[in-house]
Protein backbone atom coordinates (compact mmCIF):
# COMPACT_ATOMS: atom_id res chain seq x y z
CA UNK A 1 0.00 0.00 0.00
CA UNK A 2 1.21 3.81 -0.57
CA UNK A 3 0.06 6.57 0.50
CA UNK A 4 0.32 10.13 -1.13
CA UNK A 5 0.11 13.35 0.85
CA UNK A 6 0.48 16.84 0.39
CA UNK A 7 -0.13 19.79 2.46
CA UNK A 8 0.16 23.62 2.81
CA UNK A 9 1.32 25.05 5.43
CA UNK A 10 1.63 28.58 6.87
CA UNK A 11 4.86 30.23 8.04
CA UNK A 12 3.65 29.84 11.73
CA UNK A 13 3.99 26.01 13.15
CA UNK A 14 0.46 24.49 13.95
CA UNK A 15 0.32 23.45 17.30
CA UNK A 16 1.25 20.03 18.02
CA UNK A 17 3.37 19.49 14.80
CA UNK A 18 6.54 17.91 16.37
CA UNK A 19 4.19 15.30 18.30
CA UNK A 20 2.30 14.14 15.26
CA UNK A 21 5.35 14.04 13.30
CA UNK A 22 7.18 11.69 15.79
CA UNK A 23 4.25 9.87 15.92
CA UNK A 24 4.34 9.67 12.10
CA UNK A 25 7.83 8.26 11.95
CA UNK A 26 7.45 5.66 14.65
CA UNK A 27 4.70 4.30 12.13
CA UNK A 28 8.24 3.91 9.58
CA UNK A 29 6.77 6.51 7.22
CA UNK A 30 9.20 8.59 5.11
CA UNK A 31 9.05 11.99 4.85
CA UNK A 32 9.79 14.08 1.97
CA UNK A 33 9.84 18.32 1.95
CA UNK A 34 9.72 20.56 -1.35
CA UNK A 35 9.68 24.25 -0.36
CA UNK A 36 9.96 27.14 -2.58
CA UNK A 37 11.69 28.97 0.88
CA UNK A 38 15.07 30.31 0.86
CA UNK A 39 17.08 26.93 1.83
CA UNK A 40 18.27 27.92 5.34
CA UNK A 41 14.81 28.94 6.29
CA UNK A 42 13.22 25.44 4.94
CA UNK A 43 15.91 23.75 7.11
CA UNK A 44 15.25 25.65 10.19
CA UNK A 45 11.46 25.28 9.70
CA UNK A 46 12.27 21.24 9.32
CA UNK A 47 14.19 21.16 12.48
CA UNK A 48 11.87 23.28 14.53
CA UNK A 49 8.85 20.82 13.90
CA UNK A 50 10.99 17.66 13.96
CA UNK A 51 11.14 16.53 10.53
CA UNK A 52 14.53 17.01 10.22
CA UNK A 53 17.16 15.36 12.92
CA UNK A 54 20.67 15.07 13.81
CA UNK A 55 20.98 12.30 11.83
CA UNK A 56 18.98 13.56 8.88
CA UNK A 57 20.43 13.58 5.74
CA UNK A 58 19.11 16.78 3.93
CA UNK A 59 19.61 17.41 0.08
CA UNK A 60 19.87 20.11 -1.60
CA UNK A 61 19.76 21.59 -5.24
CA UNK A 62 23.25 22.50 -6.62
CA UNK A 63 23.67 26.75 -6.54
CA UNK A 64 22.15 28.02 -10.07
CA UNK A 65 25.34 29.48 -11.68
CA UNK A 66 23.06 32.11 -14.15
Amino acid sequence: MQLVGATAVEDKLQDNVPDTIQKIRECKITFYILTGDKKETAVNIGRSCGMILSDTEVLMPPEDDA
